[in-house]
């Protein structure tokens, strides 16, 4: 997965702009109910770090463009920086206001 991302960014320059969105659906069986959520942006770089984060691989490719360290090298600290487009508990929220009955 690293290798054909990597391959992918060195096309295109070596440097890409992503940002991660994501989606949820419930459906209840009358009506589907649907949230969706993002984080702030980042860059898909074509040199790879060595370290791995075990089930999310692009985290090794990945740059937080406020510090300028891949994701697989970020404190919590850092992490706290990118958190303004998520809340957790809005998620949480979500899937509780619809899944009870």
């Amino acid at each position: 997965m690293i290798e054909y991302y990597c391959n992918l960014v060195k096309e295109y320059g070596g440097k890409l702009t992503a940002k991660w969105v994501y989606g949820m659906v419930i459906y209840d069986g009358k009506e589907p109910k649907e949230y969706s959520w993002s984080k702030s942006h980042f860059y898909f770089v074509d040199k790879p770090c060595e370290k791995r984060n075990i089930g999310y691989p692009l985290d090794s490719m990945s740059i937080m463009p406020e510090c300028n360290k891949y994701f697989v090298d970020l404190t919590e600290e850092d992490k706290n920086r990118n958190k303004e487009n998520y809340k957790e508990d809005d998620v949480i929220d979500f899937i509780v206001n619809n899944c009870s009955k």
